[in-house]
């Protein structure tokens, strides 16, 4: 993508040509110019300065304008330089720059013999033991490092003087490196004292950089193939949903007869099959990937381990070179195995992600087999979702500001005591459902009867440093609602409950954010149409302690319907906040409700929710279906779907 569509670097080339001109001097002959030609110049490429400043820097790339800036600086220091050298004092051009400044220029000219030597020629003079070369190789090696690093911490040195000054140490320092180590090639026995020192380390840094350039080539090659079986899966994947779906929806409009369901889910089970062979293949590649790319992590590891010894072993010539050019490298090896150290937990997530990924699919079907064999549990109208998250959130907004509230956080051992919230912030899916739904449904309808995924969070923050610094979060309360929004808005109602892999997505999405931001997140998750049998077992299980208990996200899960909610045993964190997130019931009314329906359930063998609130006029279907839910655990009956009638709750005979 075109970022700087006005960079005009033909434009910019012509104004630095007086500049070039001065910079293509030295000092020596620069000193021999006219004072009134050096004024001259000097007042060109001060007006082209400023037009570039003014006209052109904004659309210019930060790297290209860094490097102009720093040419059209260092050529006004190198005139500058001429007079102060030549004792004149001219204001407006010796007062621009700074005594420091003016002394770098002098001592970067003495090293002029490296630029108009070739790499063979210099490479030549080491052989021949040439003193004078090789003794200016060794006090710029020596004195080179020395001005650059008093260069970089003083602050009274311009920052383009700065990158000018180090930008042309660096470039003679490269071609004596260059020089020597092609020298070493051919006589490694040949040099002694300091260039043997620079030998020993560039030696080092070039094995290394050899090494560093293999694996990368290495563990690019193993991560693509990863990553090509991965977009195989995922496009199967998203392949074989799709079909669900579709079926799914066919089902639910009674498109088709009960034998051509069943026929189409055996289809669909033929499918998931090839699928699930797919993933025990790309789980067994992943498991040889990884390990190569741990092996190659550990082989940067030993290098790092060879260079810090190098590094600890240096003699006190050229101490200051050795030690740059082994740290430089020594970062470089760093960095890379923290990229792949990256990479590596990266790809223990996808995995983990597709697990999760299998899952869903096994369940979903598991879904359309249930509306098959007409085995649904709950049936819950967009209305009454609706209902349940206002509900919900509202209960959970008016309990929060019961303040004060002490609460202690397990990962910085302290207990906050909140007088008022730092801040309290509400997201919904409205953006993406009325998106969906557009053409069906207008945007009041959508928001006055379709559940919206609201989440609603308050934050304890504090200050870095107590009372200044960036404010960093410390503890998140969350009350969210997860519903299947694309059934309210398709069909107006859902059977579903909330299955266990869309609890390990969430839970895994909450994790990612909270753990890098190190702070502790409590989160209470309402489902309308409840939680299945897997996700209210594993949310229980000794499994679940081990994956989350003891990390960043402590979790309880809501069923609005039955009041009941469901949270890890183990997990002692979640139980000072239950209180925040449990639904709450006229219990009077829920009584007497039962003794209504226990009274029809004497004459009729099932009753639905619609003929008791049409006859009792006191409850509404929250209470009834709140009631029903109670008899069923008193085993007096159970919930039971019935074709051409919906669901029923049918007296235990």
């Amino acid at each position: 993508m075109a970022i700087f569509n006005d960079f005009e670097p033909d434009k910019i080339n012509e104004l630095l040509k007086p500049a070039k001109r001065v910079l293509d001097e030295d000092i020596a002959s620069l000193k021999r110019w006219d004072e009134q030609d050096l004024i001259e110049i000097w007042n060109r490429i001060k007006s082209s300065y400023n037009t570039f400043m003014e006209d052109y820097s904004d659309t210019t790339p930060a790297d290209i304008r860094q490097d102009t800036k720093s040419k059209f600086k260092f050529s006004m220091l190198k005139i500058a330089t001429c007079f102060y050298v030549n004792e004149r004092d001219i204001p407006g051009i010796t007062t621009m720059f700074s005594e420091k400044e003016m002394q770098f220029t002098p001592d970067i000219e003495e090293f002029k013999a490296f630029d108009i030597l070739s790499v063979d020629e210099i490479k030549g003079k080491i052989a021949r033991s040439e003193g004078k070369l090789y003794e200016i190789a060794k006090k710029y090696a020596e004195r080179g490092y020395k001005s650059m690093d008093k260069l970089l911490d003083d602050a009274q040195i311009q920052k383009d003087i700065m990158f000018a000054i180090n930008k042309e140490y660096k470039n003679i320092l490269k071609k004596i490196e260059i020089s020597v180590l092609e020298y070493i090639k051919t006589h490694p026995m040949g040099i002694v004292g300091a260039t043997t020192e620079i030998s020993e380390a560039a030696v080092k840094v070039r094995e290394s950089e050899e090494k560093r350039s293999a694996i990368v080539i290495k563990a690019n090659e193993k991560i693509e193939a990863l990553e090509r079986e991965l977009f195989g899966i995922k496009n199967d994947k998203t392949s074989l949903e799709n079909k669900i779906t579709q079926l799914e929806n066919d089902s639910m409009r009674k498109e088709m007869t009960k034998d051509v369901l069943n026929s189409r889910i055996f289809e669909l089970e033929k499918e998931r099959d090839r699928l699930l062979d797919h993933y025990s293949g790309f789980e067994s590649i992943w498991n040889s990937r990884l390990d190569a790319i741990e092996e190659k992590r550990n082989e940067l590891m030993n290098t790092e381990r060879e260079l810090m010894l190098a590094r600890d072993n240096y003699k006190k010539n050229l101490e200051e070179e050795n030690k740059r050019k082994v740290e430089d490298e020594l970062k470089k090896v760093e960095d890379m195995r923290n990229a792949l150290s990256e990479k590596e937990s990266e790809l223990k997530n996808i995995k983990e992600s597709l697990d999760n990924e299998r899952n869903e699919i096994e369940e979903k079907l598991n879904a359309l087999k249930k509306i098959s064999e007409g085995a649904v549990e709950r049936l819950v109208m967009a209305d009454e979702a609706k209902m349940h998250e206002l509900n919900y959130i509202g209960r959970f907004n008016e309990k929060i500001y019961d303040l004060p509230m002490k609460i202690f956080n397990p990962i910085y051992k302290k207990e906050h005591t909140v007088n008022s919230w730092n801040v309290n912030e509400k997201f919904t899916q409205e953006k993406q459902i009325v998106e969906a739904f557009r053409d069906k449904m207008r945007y009041s309808e959508i928001i006055e009867h379709l559940p919206l995924g609201t989440r609603s969070l308050y934050k304890i923050t504090e200050k870095k440093y107590k009372f200044f610094g960036k404010e960093e979060t410390k503890i998140v309360i969350e009350a969210s609602v997860l519903n299947h929004w694309k059934k309210y808005g398709e069909f107006g109602l859902d059977t579903n409950p909330a299955e266990l892999s869309e609890l390990n997505s969430l839970l895994m999405r909450h994790i990612d954010k909270a753990e890098p931001g190190n702070y502790f997140h409590i989160i209470g998750i309402s489902s309308p149409t409840g939680w299945s049998k897997k996700a209210k077992e594993y949310i229980n299980s000794s499994e679940f302690h081990k994956n989350f208990v003891d990390r960043h996200v402590s979790v309880c899960l809501i069923d609005p319907e039955t009041g009941e909610i469901f949270y890890n045993p183990l997990d002692e964190r979640i139980t000072q906040f239950t209180y925040l997130f449990k639904p709450e019931f006229n219990t009077e009314k829920v009584e007497k409700c039962k003794t209504r329906i226990k009274e029809k359930l004497s004459i009729e063998d099932f009753l639905t929710i619609n003929e008791v609130t049409e006859k009792e006029k006191d409850f509404d279907a929250g209470i009834v279906k709140k009631a029903f839910h109670d008899l069923e655990k008193e085993g007096m009956g159970k919930f039971k779907f019935v074709e051409g009638v919906g669901l029923v709750f049918k007296k235990e005979l």
